[in-house]
């Protein structure tokens, strides 16, 4: 599916285009994470607020990895 190469998607549209947990993703992007895939796309921060700040993905990225991933039988 092609997007806006430049569209950021918030954990709501993450959650819908990967058909994902919110606490899934953040298991899959987070070092520390119990099901840590180093090729799942690094979030990116949103605000000034350091750690606080919302994140948020590059949606071609999110598609790319979930299509680049074998279909569940």
């Amino acid at each position: 599916m092609s997007t806006d190469p430049d569209k950021t998607a918030r954990m709501p549209e993450a959650c819908s285009i990967l058909g994902l947990s919110e606490s899934t993703i953040r298991n899959r992007y987070k070092e520390s994470g119990r099901w840590y895939d180093p090729s799942f796309p690094k979030p990116k921060r949103l605000g000034s607020m350091g750690r606080r700040s919302a994140i948020g993905w590059n949606a071609q990225d999110l598609y790319n990895w979930r299509d680049s991933r074998p279909e569940a039988v």
